[in-house]
């Protein structure tokens, strides 16, 4: 009985943590499915901000300096497509817009995997445009857009822009913080 007790302190508090289910990606009316070897290939043999909607499963490499230019404020963080952290090849930094969106914390981009739902565009240096408002990336190429279209819900097709997200830690990030009660 003793051990049951003890069994069910240390559960509980876990119990009590309501987990959010991954939304659907989109690119307009398709839905995705992860495609980290695509992305990899995209980075590889795509020409400079083309862009194109993906879902990616990723772990955290580095958090970056916050940023706040023309596109507003955003956090920036480097996360890897491959099991090894240390291939060039596999990383890809993440450019999520903290403008009126719910943003994750490190602590949650760092209990597991992620999922993130975004426009990809490769941001390689070489050959980057210099009238833009884009910057080339540290990694050659940036996710952006992880953050919902519009007032629809995030886990459905949109009619413009598609929906972009982060899932991590068991919450969905990229909400605009007055629809998250219509999350479902």
């Amino acid at each position: 009985m003793k051990n049951i007790a003890m069994l069910l302190l240390c559960v509980s508090p876990l119990s009590s943590m309501a987990l959010e289910a991954m939304p659907k990606c989109f690119d307009h009316n398709t839905e995705l499915q992860v495609m980290n070897s695509q992305v990899i290939q995209y980075k590889q043999t795509m020409p400079n901000l083309r862009k194109i909607q993906v879902l990616v499963k990723a772990t955290i490499v580095k958090d970056l300096p916050f940023t706040n230019n023309a596109f507003g404020k955003h956090e920036h963080f480097i996360v890897s497509l491959t099991d090894d952290k240390s291939n060039q090849a596999g990383l890809i930094e993440i450019a999520h817009s903290m403008n009126g969106y719910n943003s994750p914390s490190v602590q949650d981009l760092s209990a597991g995997p992620i999922y993130i739902c975004a426009e990809y565009s490769t941001t390689n240096v070489n050959g980057f445009p210099k009238i833009t408002k884009f910057v080339p990336s540290v990694t050659g190429a940036m996710l952006h857009w992880t953050h919902q279209a519009n007032n629809r819900s995030i886990n459905l097709p949109s009619n413009g822009h598609p929906n972009g997200w982060i899932y991590a830690n068991g919450k969905v990030f990229g909400r605009i913080a007055s629809s998250m009660d219509q999350y479902n």
